[in-house]
This record gives C-alpha cells, structure tokens and sequence, in this order.
C-alpha cells in the first residue's frame, strides 16, 4: 500500500500515468531501481540531459514582492536555461537604457552556475529556482504572481531559447533579442510607443507574430478552456501570438494572466515536447488575456496607432504567414 500511494503522489506530480510509466522507466533503465526510488519520491525527479529533464523541486523561502516604492519602472523577467547562453543576453540588457529590476529563473541543476553568473553584472536580481516545469513559461507566471509583477509599468520577457529541435534556433533566438534589444534606440523606441499608446499591451519582435488559424497545433482544445476560464469568448476573435514568447509588455496587461492563477503544478512534466503542453497554450493565450483587460498586441515594426478595437493583434496578409519563420 505504501509503494502505490508513493505511485499515486507522483502520477499527480509528473502529469499523469503515461507521464509517470515513461518517467520510471527511463529512470529504471538507466539508474536501475535506484534511480526509480528516486523518480518517485516526493520532491525529486530523474536526471537529464539539457532538454529539460531536470524537474528537481527546490527549497527556498518564501519570495517578498518588493513594495511599491523600491520598483523601478521596468521589470526584466529572464528564465536561464542554459547557462552558457547568459553572456550573450547579458549583453544585449546592456542596451536598455533605464535602471530596472531584474528577476531569473533558473532549475536546481543550474542553480549555483546562474546565480553566480547573474550576481557578477546585478547583484540585486532575485534569482529564483524552480522545478523544471513549463519551459520558460511555467517560472514566468509564478513571478508574475509571486512578486506582484504585474504593478510595473513596463515588463521585458526574455529567456535563453536554443530550440535543439530546429537548425536555425541561434538564429531564431538572435533575431528575438536584436528585436526587442537590438540596440539603445531600439529600447527607446519601445518605451516610447507604450507612453504614446495607451491600448498597447504586448508589443513581440517584427516577424515573430503567428496568426492562429495557421498555428494552432494541437492546442486549440486547451486555449478554448483557459478562455473560459478568462471569462471571454475565442469565437470570431482574430488573433495572433508572439512565437517565441520574447516579448515587451505592460504589467497592467497582464492582470488577467495572473487572476488565472496557474501554479507550475498545473504544467506537464518535461518530456522533450514540441508542442500541445499548457507552455504552448499560453503562448497563445497572453494576447487574448490582454484583450480582455482592454489591451491589443503588436509587433515592434507595426505603424503607430495600429491598435484595432475589433481584433486581438493587427493581422498581416496569407502570403506572410506562409513566410512566417
């Protein structure tokens, strides 16, 4: 009875049986019964390569959101992956021009790597470490909620994205970040349009928004019920999403997200999957939640003013998505 009730604890962490039944058996095979003791006590997880089989669930106290007179006017949200691709985003924070609060991410196979790599350039960033649960998704609304992200005025998404399962995904990730942070001016002009238009909430990089009627995946079922959940109807909405999930926004715009209330337990357990997990469908829930605050999404090379009071985002023509990268 005790070894089915450990059984029945750790189907509910790792996402269901099937979940469980390839977790363990991975973990029988490659560490013998050890290694499944292991997989299923509370709290731990089986090893893994870097495509995110580290769930290891951690200890840390309780985090303090930071009261409204130490906030600065931008909050930058970064989930750290993959250590060595730090420098590189490191170096592309350098261009906004602003102080801000940073907050990191990490999983507890990475844990001292990271901090000590974050606390080198801002030793006031608060670095969290999370189960491995959500991609860069699952830690990103647990800040949210958390620390109370969304009363910043201003709130740059970031993650160390590397995409093993395409050839281009350094060059995916360098196109994100050149977008969003090319340069100073690139940032200046981004805070600018959020001051200037006041119905902008999610502004992604040029060339990264996807229509949904051509990127629904398996994802669809999943986005209808989140939609309930907002109180909002997806039925005749005409929307797109930021691929990638790299982007700007306004924190007010991301009330709804967080009124959601998603805890990372509510996420599969990393499995390698490319598509039709929670992660996915929030992707593509982020613009609908902020349209249903009063907000619109764009992308960073749309015209000023292009907000539209009919639809979700502005959408482009067929023969740009068929081009879509």
């Amino acid at each position: 009875m005790q070894m089915w009730s450990r059984i029945q604890a750790a189907r509910l962490r790792r996402g269901g049986f099937r979940a469980l039944a390839r977790g363990g058996l991975t973990a029988f095979f490659s560490q013998g019964p050890q290694g499944l003791r292991r997989y299923l006590a509370p709290g731990r997880a089986q090893s893994g390569t870097d495509t995110a089989q580290d769930n290891s669930a951690t200890s840390q106290p309780s985090p303090v959101p930071p009261a409204p007179g130490e906030m600065r006017g931008i909050a930058v949200v970064v989930h750290v992956f993959y250590p060595e691709l730090w420098p590189e985003l490191a170096a592309y924070l350098e261009n906004i021009p602003d102080a801000f609060d940073l907050y990191v991410s990490t999983v507890a196979s990475h844990a001292d790597e990271v901090t000590a790599a974050v606390a080198g350039g801002y030793p006031q960033a608060r670095v969290v470490v999370r189960p491995n649960r959500g991609r860069d998704m699952g830690p990103f609304l647990y800040l949210l909620q958390e620390f109370g992200l969304e009363r910043y005025p201003l709130i740059c998404k970031l993650h160390t994205k590397k995409s093993p399962h395409r050839n281009d995904g350094d060059a995916w990730r360098n196109d994100l970040y050149a977008r969003l942070m090319g340069s100073r001016d690139t940032v200046r002009n981004i805070v600018r349009r959020f001051a200037e238009e006041p119905q902008l909430g999610l502004l992604g990089p040029a060339g990264h928004l996807a229509h949904y009627r051509f990127y629904w995946g398996a994802n669809r079922r999943r986005v209808r019920k989140l939609c309930d959940r907002l109180g909002i109807g997806l039925d005749g909405l005409d929307f797109e999403f930021v691929a990638g999930s790299m982007f700007w926004c306004r924190g007010a715009a991301l009330r709804k997200v967080r009124d959601l209330a998603i805890t990372l337990d509510e996420f599969e357990a990393e499995d390698g999957q490319l598509d039709g997990t929670l992660a996915h469908a929030m992707e593509r829930v982020l613009p609908l939640a902020a349209f249903a605050g009063g907000f619109h999404t764009l992308a960073t090379d749309s015209a000023q003013g292009a907000c539209n009071p009919r639809r979700v985002a502005a959408t482009r023509s067929l023969r740009d998505y068929l081009f879509f990268r």
